[in-house]
């Protein structure tokens, strides 16, 4: 179950990346047409309408902070499910020969427990 969660959070957190590297990548394009534009404005090879509507594109694809905040966030709550992750190992505290096996799989174990 934890191992399923910290593979869940590595996914999505490729995912973000990705989807942060595709935003960049499309603000340089607009930056890009901006700029074409511009120069081809200057040289009258364009019309004002033209140039406005790309010199209007980059406020529309600067990034939002919900974006941001999730960049931040998501690597937090994954080292969080790595955390718990490790706290499911059990190691054994000596070397040794097991006797008995007195808990069946699955069952909860409680360092306090006393056997009877």
């Amino acid at each position: 179950m934890y191992q399923a969660r910290v593979n869940a959070d590595e996914a999505q957190l490729l995912n973000l990346r990705a989807q942060k590297a595709e935003r960049e990548a499309f603000k340089r394009l607009v930056e890009q047409q901006v700029r074409r534009q511009k120069e081809l404005l200057a040289a009258r090879a364009t019309s004002q309408d033209a140039f406005d509507i790309a010199a209007a594109q980059p406020a529309a694809v600067a990034p939002d902070q919900r974006a941001r905040g999730a960049d931040q966030a998501d690597p937090i709550d994954a080292s969080g499910d790595q955390a718990n992750l490790r706290y499911t190992r059990v190691y054994a505290p000596m070397d040794g020969t097991v006797v008995s096996v007195t808990a069946k799989r699955g069952q909860t174990l409680n360092a306090n427990q006393q056997r009877r």
